[in-house]
């Protein structure tokens, strides 16, 4: 019968599609596409990556150092406003 081949607009890849049963019966993928990187370039991103894994982990570093502060801060606005609201919090034990 009459087949027709089209390209998928999900993935690329070519089905073909039979008129008559009205269904895709094959799917060719799309060609994988190459990097173009040549070895040379490869290692200089890999050396590139591992720079800006140890200036992360620094910055990471210096931030657990200010978490102790910065947790205690948010403590003290919590507890301001706690003393702020009025009435007591309701307690989710109480509701039985």
């Amino acid at each position: 019968m009459a087949t027709f081949k089209v390209s998928c607009p999900c993935c690329d890849g070519r089905l073909t599609i039979d008129a008559a049963l009205e269904a895709v019966i094959a799917h060719e993928p799309a060609p994988k596409a190459k990097s173009g990187l040549g070895l040379d370039d490869a290692l200089h991103s890999l050396k590139g990556a591992a720079a800006r894994r140890a200036e992360r982990f620094k910055d990471e570093l210096k931030a657990q150092e200010k978490k102790p502060q910065v947790l205690d801060k948010m403590f003290q606005e919590g507890v301001k406003k706690a003393k702020d609201m009025p009435g007591r919090p309701l307690n989710p034990l109480d509701l039985d």
